[in-house]
């Protein structure tokens, strides 16, 4: 059996790696390669991957922890893709918390299961804007939405929300690492983006943007607050929506700060 070449892309919250990521798989789809990407998050509904998914792409998901600290979940999710689906290449991308990738994640790979995994060089995309840390809140949260008076116009739904937060956000002095929001189940989909408080969010529509009675959102949120109080600040715009009569009912909410990294392995040595 041959070993599939497998590509880890790492870099801080918002540097753009999944951007890169489905960039890259699109180049290679049209060029007549099977891909397999591998999504990865602190907690599950993670906008990357139902976006993914969206496009058309093979897609696995590790949450509940970084690669390095779940690698078993990881190198189980790796060897699913493979099993069922037979890519030729496989693109990875760790969540912006996961540590000392090389030690953790990818030299454990090379020793583990270098008969299925060809591992390239590892990649890191950097935004030297994002040179910093900080003590983010994590919120990842799924909803659906209901407009019982009319069909709803989903993309200025978003734009108000995206508006509102970013309101929030400043009134409260805190940083934005990272905002994005799904919308779903309209004859098509609308991804909304935003990596600074002070930044304009990108839309990025796909297939039939009609209006409709109804719609699915996720929401994943990486903030400078502690996760109480970006948990109120999410919830709060959100109930502002219902006096615009779009009702909104929270299916999962997870907020958090995530712990520090407790890698599986740790290697010492690069393994050849």
């Amino acid at each position: 059996m041959a070993s599939v070449k497998t590509i880890i892309v790492g870099g801080f919250l918002g540097a753009g790696k999944t951007t890169l990521l489905a960039q890259a798989a699109d180049l290679l789809a049209q060029r007549g390669r099977r891909v397999g990407l591998l999504t990865n998050d602190q907690a599950p509904d993670l906008v990357d991957t139902a976006y993914l998914k969206q496009q058309g792409f093979t897609v696995g998901e590790v949450c509940g922890g970084c690669f390095c600290c779940q690698f078993e979940k990881f190198l189980l999710a790796s060897h699913q893709l493979l099993d069922d689906h037979a890519p030729e290449i496989l693109l990875a991308e760790p969540v912006g918390s996961c540590t000392d990738i090389s030690a953790t994640v990818i030299q454990p790979l090379k020793k583990m299961a270098a008969h299925r995994f060809q591992v390239a060089p590892f990649s890191v995309v950097v935004d030297p804007l994002r040179l910093r840390e900080a003590a983010l809140g994590w919120l990842n949260a799924s909803a659906e939405l209901l407009s019982p008076s009319g069909a709803a116009d989903w993309h200025a739904f978003a734009a108000r929300l995206f508006e509102r937060l970013q309101a929030e956000f400043r009134a409260r002095k805190a940083e934005v690492a990272h905002l994005k929001i799904l919308l779903t189940g309209f004859g098509g989909s609308l991804a909304v983006n935003l990596t600074s408080t002070a930044g304009e969010p990108s839309f990025r529509a796909e297939g039939k943007q009609a209006r409709s009675f109804s719609a699915q959102m996720l929401v994943n949120a990486r903030v400078q607050l502690e996760p109480g109080p970006l948990r109120e600040v999410v919830e709060n715009v959100l109930r502002a929506a219902e006096a615009e009569d779009i009702a909104v009912t929270l299916k999962n909410v997870e907020c958090f700060s995530p712990a520090r990294p407790k890698p599986t392995h740790r290697f010492t040595e690069t393994v050849p």
